[in-house]
């Protein structure tokens, strides 16, 4: 009962901040859908004005995004429709659109990645429902669940696929990392890794099964090119209208070395700055006595490779946005993964582990309750935008409550209290189950 109460807050807490806002990211995203349910084409010349991540082909503007997040709101928005909710303007379609994208690919996505760390990795440990809540509500993911993005989606079918490969379900492993490359391409460097891990390792007829597992997917985005581009294997990329870096080369350049500072520990963008149970796993991993299995093996090689991949890449940075949201993928892997190297055994470990949540939550909930952007040029966003927007009181005003009218200071007390009845009944179940079960 204790359990299902925690799930039921946990979900709550997931979902209960959604943004509405068309910035160019979200509504490049959901114009794909709004285009085919309300103009039956997948080109969004009637959203094109507010979706300045856009590319154009032969004068005519489409989404640049991996297309499978966009096809999948396609049931969402036809419903909408169906409902009257895309009767207003332009910006009316695509704020109602976006705030259900945000739903469907990030909060749910982020309470299942969770559920499924915590189902499959810890629940055999009595601190595990409050490790895998606290390293994924104590980094920036949760704040990027707020927002339309596709990186959420994108690491829950990394996500799956890997837990699938575990568990010697190689077609279904292939169906799913399918499906993670449609909605991020850069993720079919984590295909071809786990492909040839299996060949390599397993097998060639688990690695056949993986492969026939692709082609679905694969088909897919070979058809989906060439409806736009006229080419197999061309990608939208090479067509965007605003960020000509992106286009030749998809972005990928030369190694930029500051981005190995940047993407790992300083607090612009450090992957281990906002997502410390990052740094604490990774810290484990090399200390623990446990060895680690050859799948293990691949989600660290794989990790490691992404970073450093992305290194080569102009857009490194993610644009206007908080913390490493191209590493979103990978580190949710990771901590899947890995997080159960994390120990609370002892005294010192129990306060190594109350330093890193009380850390992590400062990081992840200042960018969560406070209303104020990360610019790309920003290096120090906590002490040159949270901390102003802090002394003014801009608080977040996308809570559930606030689309229901209540006032904004109202809704995100709301939210306080059940994030805070989450933290406390964790600790409770926590303590419960240490007297039955060994960590």
């Amino acid at each position: 009962m204790k359990k299902n109460l925690l799930l039921v807050l946990a979900f709550l807490c997931s979902i209960y901040f959604l943004n509405d806002w068309p910035s160019w990211n979200t509504s490049s995203r959901v114009a794909l859908p709004l285009s085919i349910v309300k103009q039956g084409t997948i080109s969004i010349d009637a959203y094109a004005e507010h979706a300045g991540d856009r590319a154009v082909v032969d004068g005519v503007p489409y989404s640049d995004k991996a297309p499978l997040p966009g096809l999948l709101l396609v049931p969402v928005v036809q419903v909408l429709d169906w409902c009257g909710a895309l009767e207003g303007d332009v910006h009316q379609q695509l704020s109602t659109s976006i705030l259900w994208a945000t739903l469907f690919l990030s909060a749910l996505p982020f309470f299942l990645l969770i559920y499924f760390t915590y189902s499959d990795r810890l629940r055999s440990r009595a601190d595990g429902l409050l490790l895998a809540n606290m390293a994924f509500f104590g980094s920036f993911i949760f704040v990027l669940a707020g927002d339309a993005w596709s990186h959420i989606i994108a690491a829950l079918f990394l996500m799956l696929s890997f837990r699938f490969l575990t568990k010697e379900h190689f077609f279904l492993a292939g169906i799913f990392i399918g499906a993670a490359v449609a909605s991020e391409y850069n993720l079919v460097l984590f295909a071809l890794l786990f492909g040839a891990f299996l060949l390599l390792k397993v097998g060639l007829k688990p690695a056949i099964f993986f492969l026939l597992g692709t082609l679905p997917f694969a088909f897919f985005l070979i058809g989906f090119n060439y409806a736009i581009t006229g080419e197999w294997f061309e990608l939208t990329y090479k067509y965007q209208e605003n960020f000509k870096q992106n286009a030749e080369g998809y972005g990928f350049g030369t190694f930029h070395w500051d981005a190995l500072w940047h993407m790992s520990f300083s607090p612009y963008r450090g992957m281990f700055f906002y997502a410390p149970f990052l740094l604490l796993s990774t810290l484990f991993i090399f200390r623990s006595k446990i060895k680690r299995t050859s799948f293990e093996n691949l989600a660290l090689l794989s990790f490691i490779v992404s970073f450093l991949l992305l290194c080569f890449n102009e857009s490194w940075f993610g644009g206007w946005t908080y913390g490493p949201r191209y590493l979103v993928p990978s580190i949710a892997l990771f901590l899947y993964v890995f997080l159960n190297r994390v120990p609370t055994d002892t005294r010192r470990q129990r306060g190594l582990f109350l330093c890193f949540s009380v850390f992590a939550l400062l990081i992840s909930l200042s960018g969560k309750l406070l209303q104020f952007s990360a610019p790309s040029g920003v290096l120090f966003p906590h002490v040159d935008e949270a901390w102003p927007a802090l002394k003014e009181g801009r608080i977040n005003p996308s809570g559930l409550l606030s689309f229901m009218g209540v006032d904004k200071s109202l809704s995100l007390l709301v939210f306080v209290a059940l994030f805070a009845s989450l933290l406390v009944i964790l600790t409770i179940n926590w303590q419960s189950e240490r007297k039955k079960k060994p960590m």
